[in-house]
């Protein structure tokens, strides 16, 4: 079985581990906004958090709290996406 390379462990800051699946990246205002899916969880909803580059290999992904950033930026998402993903 092939593992899949759009799989990232994120490290929170209570140092649990959770598994996602990467499934795009959004530039918006500026910004760059990481759309995953949870790999564990039977669930159809995706986490968009902020994309800072720290570097060569280091990136860390931030929680975006501003609902209006995340409303547009999945909105940008499912243009870019609709022939992938069924959003109904």
């Amino acid at each position: 079985m092939e593992e899949n390379e759009n799989i990232v462990e994120l490290t929170a800051e209570d140092g649990s581990v959770i598994k996602l699946e990467f499934l795009d990246l959004i530039e918006y205002c500026g910004g760059e906004y990481a759309v995953f899916i949870e790999t564990e969880a039977d669930s159809d909803e995706v986490i968009i958090l902020l994309a800072e580059n720290l570097g060569a290999e280091d990136e860390q992904f931030s929680r975006v709290e501003d609902e209006n950033v995340v409303s547009a930026v999945f909105e940008l998402f499912r243009e870019r996406n609709s022939d992938i993903f069924d959003f109904e």
